[in-house]
């Protein structure tokens, strides 16, 4: 459980620091590498505890549409970085920009919502 709230705050760290990155690509998929393990390292967890019958259906349906928004926004950032990759404009790192912060932003609420069943984990 505090492996997730660490992947939490480093991405908000890390995405600060990709601002005065020289490699703004880099940093960005970086960023998105750290989400997708901080995603990795609890919704599955909360998964089997749902599995175990500890948590409701109804409480396993709102993870559920939390981790599906997370993983949309997480794809829009990746087509997001792969236009930028193609062209390498202002446009593009600030489409990149916004879709990260958006991941981010649906990462940390899935991970404020699951974080509580986690707690004994």
């Amino acid at each position: 459980m505090r492996k997730l709230k660490f992947y939490t705050m480093f991405l908000f760290f890390v995405f600060f620091l990709m601002a005065c990155a020289s490699n703004f690509r880099a940093a960005s998929y970086q960023t998105l590498d750290i989400a997708a393990t901080g995603y990795e390292e609890g919704y599955p967890a909360f998964l089997e505890l749902h599995k175990k019958g500890l948590i409701s259906d109804a409480d396993k349906e709102k993870g559920y549409d939390l981790a599906v928004k997370y993983w949309a926004a997480y794809h829009s950032a990746e087509r997001a970085l792969e236009a930028y990759d193609s062209f390498n404009s202002a446009e593009n790192r600030e489409k990149v920009n916004v879709a990260i912060n958006e991941a981010i932003k649906c990462l940390n609420t899935l991970t404020k919502y699951i974080q509580p069943f986690l707690k004994g984990d």
